[in-house]
């Protein structure tokens, strides 16, 4: 247990730190290496999930079997990363949000083109 405040930049700078990547600005190369929590014997017992927010249900609810998407979100592998069709997940994501506004056009560009 640590007692240190830390912050996401904190969490940030300890990655840094552990491949050896230079700062990337003043922010994160004055924050908090977060190195006393990966010191230490090793000798530390198992992680035990908590459950309890799961169970009551005031957190994790989920949609009914019968919500719009439920069908075709069912028969998407989620087993690992990037295996479900995005493009209709998104639509069904959006919808659920959204409801029956239009959904507008991915953008998969980080940088917009110069004018």
């Amino acid at each position: 247990m640590d007692h240190a405040f830390c912050t996401t930049v904190s969490m940030i700078h300890t990655v840094e730190a552990l491949l050896g990547l230079p700062p990337m600005n003043l922010n994160d190369a004055h924050a908090a290496v977060m190195s006393p929590l990966f010191s230490g014997p090793g000798q530390h017992s198992p992680f035990q999930a908590e459950y309890r927010n799961l169970k009551n249900g005031l957190i994790y609810t989920m949609n009914s079997s019968h919500a719009a998407g439920a069908k075709q979100s069912a028969q998407m592998d989620f087993s690992h990363a990037d295996a479900a069709d995005a493009e209709l997940l998104n639509a069904i994501l959006w919808h659920d949000r959204k409801g029956e506004s239009p959904m507008p056009p991915p953008q998969h560009k980080v940088i917009p083109e110069a004018p």
